[in-house]
C-alpha cells in the first residue's frame, strides 16, 4: 500500500503540527481519494489549532481546502476519473474521519441561510443588489462572482485602496462603510455570533459541511464552476500568497493567517511566546495583563497562578534551569515588579553595571545565580508618564542595571521583535534575566498593519564554543603533574547537560571529584571518587583544582585559605569570559567555553594520562576523613532524644523515601531551604541524577522553595498528581521514566516566606510533599516546651514575671508548636504531624501515597544556641593553619551520605 504523510494536531491547541505518517484510506462508496498537490490555510484552521473552536478527537488531521489528483474512484462515481485535477474539501475534522473529502461552496443559496436565486453561466440581471461586506477578502471575491452569476448587481464594501480590484471582478458599487444602507442584512459566521446585533441584522452560524446534504453544492460544483472557470466568467480571486513547498511549512501558514488579522498587543504576546516555543507563563495577573495570560490561554499555553510575584519569579527562574530554556514570568506594573525583583536580581546574572556602583554591589551582584529568564510586566500608559499614574513605575531604569536586556516596545507593530530578542538574551552566552516592560496602551492597542507585523520563531540552541588549543595543551601538562588533583563540578555543569563528558573525563584520570551544592547528581553522589564525605581535606589539600561551572565565590570560599591550600592552582572552565580569573583564579589557566564541548577536547590532550589514587596519600587522607564522617553522621542520626534533631528526623525521612524509590531510580526531587534544614539535608539526601536538588542557591535567597517545588513539578510532570506531559525535552538522562516525587525540605523559618503557595498546588492538583522542620526559631528555637516559651512571650509582652522570662524572646523566635499542617487541610490537602522517628516514618508513607499536596509538621529541638552564621561559611575566616574549622566542618557539614563509594 502507498505510504502517505500528513500534518497531525497531537493534542488540543498543540503548537506546532507534527509531520507523522498517517493512513493511506481507500475510498468508500462514492468517494474519491485525492492526492493534495496545494493546501488553501482557511480561517477555521487556524482556529481549530489556536482555540480549539471545535471539540476533535486527537490526534486528528485539520485542513478543508485542498486541491489535486484523483488517485482512486469508488463505485457510484461517474464525474470522475483516475488522473482528474480536482478542487475538494476535506470533512475530516467535521466527521472525525481522517483525509477524506467533499466539495465546498458558501451558505448564499441555502433557504435558511441567504436564500439566493440559484445561479448560472447566462444568468440574466434581476434587477436586484446584493450587498457583499469585505469584498476584496477571499470569501468576498467568491461571493462577488457567485451573486452576478445568479443575476445580482453587486455592491460591496472596501477600502478605497481595492475598489479597482474589486471592480475587476464584477461590483458595481463600492463604499467604505454600509451602515445607512436600507435593506436586509444577514451575517453567516462559522463563530457564534454576538447577542448586541443592531436592529435589523440576522445572523447565524453557517458550516460549509452542509452542502453534502442539500442541492447547493451540485448546483455550483456540477452545474457552474466547470464551464464559468473554463469561459472565463469565473476567476480565482485574489491571487494566492504562496508560503511555501511542504507539509513542513503548513504551520508557518497558519500562523501568517493569525498574524494577517487585526490583533492586539496581547494577542501579539501571546502569538509571540507560542512561537517561541513557551509552553507555560508563571506570574499573577491584574490589570491590564490579564488580557496577555488570557490570550496565551486560548492559545494552549499553561498559566500557573500563583499568590505573591516573588514566589512566580522564582518558578519562573527555576524552570529556565531546569529545561534549559528561558522560563517566563509575567506581572502586573508597580509593585508587581517590585515584588518580582528578586527573582530577577537574586536567580539570574546581571552583566551591566554603571561606574557608580560600589564595589560591594558589583561583588555581590556577580555571585548570583545564572538561570535564563524572561519577567513580562505591565505599566501604566505611556501617555500618562510622570503624572502619578495607576502604579507608575520607571520599571526599565530600574532593571536595567540588573538585566541581560531591558526595554520597553514603542508600539504593537515592535512587541514580536522586543520579546524575541529579550528572549534570545536571556538564552544566550551566560544565561540570565531580561524584561520587556508593557504599557496597558500598547498590551490593548492594535497593530497598525498586519502586512509589516513581524512573528516571533523558535530560538536555536545556543553556541557552544569551544577552547584555544594552545591553553589546553597548558592545562592538560599542568594537571599531569598534580598530586593532589581535584575537580570540582558546579551547577553550570549540571544546567550545560555535561554529565556524559564529565564521566568520561572522571572515568579517564581517577581524579577525585568535588560537587557543589546544585552540582550533586552531575555524578551519583554514590560514586567512589566522590570526595564530598571529606570536603575540608580535599580542600586544604588540592595542589591543582579543574573548576567545572563552578565559581570561586562564598560557596567555594573564595579560592583563599585557610579552606584551602594556599598554593593551589585554579584551572577554570566557564561559559562567561567575565568570570574567569576572579579571586584566587589564574587568568592564564582560564579556558572560556561550553563544558560539554571543552572537556572532550581537554581529555584529548591528557591522552592516556590517569591518576594513581591508590597509590596516593592524598586519596588515603581522603578516605580516612570520609570515614570518620560516616560513622559521625550514623551517630547523629541514630540519636534517640526527644525532640527529635534535625539530624534524626532527617534521616526518617531519608530512610523511608529511599525505601519507596532508591536514588539510582531518580524518581525524587529535593527542594531544601533554611539554614539548618538545607544544610543537614545536602548530605544525608543522595541523588545519582543532575538537576535532582534545588536549594537556596548562590544568594542564598529563603523563600525559594514552594516556587521551585511548583516549577519543578510542571517541568517533569506536567499538571496534575498522574503524570501528564512534562514541558522537559529531555537531553540528558534524570532518572528513570515516569513521574517524579517533588519533595520538599523546609526549614519553618523559609516556609513562612511562601508558604501560602500551598493552595497554589492543590489548585493545580499537584501532590508535592512538603517537610516543615519546626524548630520554633530562625535557625534555633528558644523552648523546648510550652509552658517556658509562653514565659518568654509574656516577659516581651512585659505582662510576665521577669525573673522567670528574663529579656523575653530572642529576635530569631518564632511562636512555640505552630501548625504548619493545617495549610494544607484548609485547601484539601493532607496535613500531618510528626514528634517521634516512627511517626516521621509513617507520615512520609502516607504523604507519598496521598496523590495531593501534603504537609508533614516534624517537631524537632530548639537546638543549640550560639553564634549565628550560614554553616557553609563556618570557620571561613583566617584563622592560624586551619585545624580548629577543619574539625568543625567534617562535624558540621560532612554527614557524607551524599558519597558512600569506598575507592578514596
Amino acid at each position: 500500500m502507498p505510504s502517505n504523510s500528513a500534518a497531525w494536531l497531537v493534542a488540543e491547541k498543540a503548537h506546532p503540527l507534527e509531520i507523522q505518517t498517517a493512513p493511506y484510506n481507500i475510498p468508500g462508496d462514492k468517494e474519491v481519494l485525492v492526492k493534495n498537490a496545494a493546501l488553501a490555510i482557511n480561517p477555521v484552521d487556524s482556529a481549530l489549532q489556536a482555540s480549539a473552536i471545535f471539540p476533535l478527537k486527537y490526534p486528528a488531521i485539520s485542513g478543508a481546502d485542498t486541491a489535486g489528483e484523483v488517485l482512486e474512484v469508488s463505485n457510484g462515481v461517474t464525474q470522475f476519473k483516475k488522473g482528474d485535477r480536482v478542487l475538494a474539501f476535506a470533512l475530516g475534522s467535521v466527521n472525525q474521519t481522517q483525509s477524506r473529502g467533499l466539495f465546498k461552496t458558501t451558505g448564499l443559496y441555502q433557504v435558511e441561510y441567504s436564500g439566493l436565486q440559484y445561479l448560472s453561466v447566462d444568468c440574466a440581471p434581476n434587477g436586484k443588489t446584493l450587498l457583499i461586506w469585505g469584498g476584496s477578502s477571499s470569501v468576498g471575491s467568491n461571493a462577488i462572482q457567485l451573486a452576478i452569476a445568479s443575476g445580482y448587481e453587486a455592491a460591496t464594501t472596501s477600502s478605497c485602496k481595492n475598489f479597482e480590484y474589486v471592480k475587476k471582478l464584477g461590483a458595481k458599487k463600492c463604499v467604505e462603510a454600509a451602515s445607512r444602507l436600507r435593506g436586509n442584512k444577514f451575517i453567516a459566521t462559522f463563530r457564534q455570533p454576538p447577542e448586541d446585533l443592531p436592529s435589523g441584522v440576522g445572523a447565524k452560524v453557517i458550516f460549509s459541511s452542509d452542502i453534502k446534504d442539500n442541492e447547493v453544492g451540485e448546483v455550483i460544483f456540477e452545474s457552474y464552476l466547470p464551464r464559468a472557470l473554463a469561459e472565463g466568467k469565473f476567476v480565482a480571486a485574489p491571487d494566492p500568497y504562496v508560503v511555501s513547498k511542504g507539509l513542513e511549512f503548513l504551520q508557518a501558514g497558519i500562523d501568517m493567517d493569525l498574524a494577517m488579522a487585526p490583533s492586539t498587543g496581547a494577542q501579539i504576546i501571546a502569538r509571540s511566546l507560542r512561537h517561541l516555543g513557551v509552553a507555560v507563563v508563571f506570574g499573577i495577573v491584574g490589570i491590564p495583563v490579564v488580557e496577555i495570560a488570557e490570550e496565551a490561554i486560548n492559545l494552549g499555553i499553561k498559566f500557573v497562578g500563583f499568590r505573591n510575584e516573588q514566589a512566580a519569579a522564582y518558578a519562573a527562574s527555576v524552570y529556565g534551569y531546569l529545561t534549559g530554556k528561558p522560563g517566563i514570568c509575567l506581572v502586573v506594573g508597580g509593585p508587581g515588579v517590585l515584588h518580582a525583583i528578586p527573582g530577577v536580581c537574586a536567580q539570574s546574572l546581571p552583566i551591566r553595571f554603571s561606574a557608580t556602583h560600589t564595589e560591594a554591589l558589583q561583588i555581590a551582584n556577580s555571585s548570583v545565580n545564572a538561570f535564563p529568564f524572561l519577567l513580562l510586566a505591565g505599566s501604566s500608559e505611556t501617555y500618562l508618564t510622570s503624572k502619578g499614574a495607576f502604579q507608575e513605575l520607571d520599571a526599565v531604569s530600574v532593571l536595567n542595571l540588573h538585566t541581560k536586556a531591558a526595554f520597553r516596545p514603542a508600539a504593537p507593530d515592535a512587541i514580536p521583535d522586543a520579546i524575541q530578542n529579550a528572549y534570545r538574551s536571556a538564552y544566550y552566552g551566560r544565561p540570565g534575566p531580561s524584561f520587556i516592560d508593557l504599557p496597558a496602551d500598547i498590551i490593548q492597542g492594535v497593530a497598525s498593519s498586519s502586512t509589516t507585523l513581524g512573528r516571533t520563531s523558535l530560538v536555536p540552541l545556543p553556541p557552544k564554543p569551544s577552547a584555544e588549543e594552545t591553553i589546553l595543551f597548558k592545562v592538560a601538562q599542568l594537571l599531569k603533574t598534580a598530586k593532589s588533583p581535584l575537580i570540582v563540578i558546579g551547577k553550570g555543569a549540571a544546567y550545560a547537560r555535561a554529565s556524559e563528558s564529565i564521566g568520561s573525563l572522571i572515568t579517564q584520570t581517577q581524579v577525585p571529584f568535588l560537587p557543589t551544592p546544585m552540582g550533586k547528581g552531575v555524578l551519583p553522589d554514590s560514586h567512589p571518587l566522590n570526595a564530598a564525605s571529606a570536603r575540608s581535606t580535599a580542600l586544604r589539600e588540592a595542589d591543582v583544582v579543574l573548576l567545572l561551572g563552578a565559581r570561586l565565590n562564598w560557596v567555594l570560599h573564595f579560592g583563599s585559605p585557610p579552606k584551602w591550600n594556599a598554593s593551589a592552582r585554579f584551572i577554570q572552565i566557564d561559559i562567561s569570559a567575565d568570570e574567569l580569573g576572579k579571586n584566587a583564579a589564574d587568568p592564564a589557566l582560564a579556558i572560556h567555553g561550553d563544558i560539554a564541548t571543552v572537556i572532550p577536547q581537554l581529555q584529548a590532550h591528557l591522552s592516556t594520562w590517569s591518576y594513581k589514587p591508590e597509590s596516593s596519600p592524598y586519596t588515603s587522607r581522603l578516605l580516612a576523613a570520609k570515614e570518620k564522617n560516616l560513622a559521625t553522621a550514623a551517630k547523629k542520626a541514630a540519636d534517640p532524644t526527644l525532640p527529635m534533631t534535625h539530624s534524626s528526623a532527617l534521616s526518617a525521612i531519608e530512610r523511608t523515601l529511599h525505601s519507596l524509590s532508591p536514588p539510582d531510580d531518580g524518581r525524587i526531587v529535593y527542594v531544601s531551604e533554611g539554614a539548618n534544614t538545607m544544610d543537614i539535608s545536602r548530605s544525608v539526601f543522595p541523588v545519582s541524577y543532575p538537576r535532582l536538588r534545588l536549594d537556596a542557591g548562590t544568594h542564598a535567597t529563603m523563600g525559594v522553595g514552594m516556587g521551585y517545588a511548583i516549577a519543578a513539578h510542571v517541568a517533569y510532570n506536567g499538571f496534575g498528581a498522574t503524570p501528564g506531559e512534562a514541558a522537559i525535552n529531555v537531553t540528558e538522562a534524570v532518572g528513570k521514566p515516569g513521574k517524579k516525587k517533588i519533595v520538599c525540605l523546609e526549614g519553618d523559618s523559609a516556609f513562612g516566606f511562601s508558604a501560602m503557595e500551598v493552595e497554589t498546588m492543590a489548585r493545580y492538583g499537584m501532590d508535592i510533599l512538603i517537610f516543615v522542620i519546626n524548630n520554633g526559631g530562625v535557625y534555633h528555637g528558644d523552648a523546648d516546651d510550652e509552658g517556658r516559651w509562653k514565659e518568654l512571650q509574656d516577659a516581651t509582652l512585659g505582662s510576665g514575671n521577669p525573673d522567670k522570662g528574663g529579656k523575653g524572646l530572642r529576635s530569631t523566635s518564632l511562636s512555640f508548636g505552630t501548625r504548619y499542617e493545617n495549610l494544607a487541610a484548609m485547601v484539601g490537602g493532607l496535613g500531618l504531624v510528626a514528634r517521634t522517628p516512627e511517626e516521621v516514618e509513617e507520615a512520609t508513607r502516607k504523604g507519598w501515597e496521598c496523590g495531593k499536596v501534603c504537609v508533614v509538621n516534624v517537631i524537632v529541638g530548639k537546638g543549640e544556641g550560639g553564634k549565628l552564621e550560614f554553616g557553609w561559611q563556618a570557620g571561613s575566616k583566617q584563622k592560624g593553619n586551619g585545624a580548629d574549622e577543619q574539625g568543625r566542618e567534617d562535624e558540621m557539614r560532612e554527614k557524607g551520605k551524599g558519597g558512600r563509594g569506598s575507592k578514596l
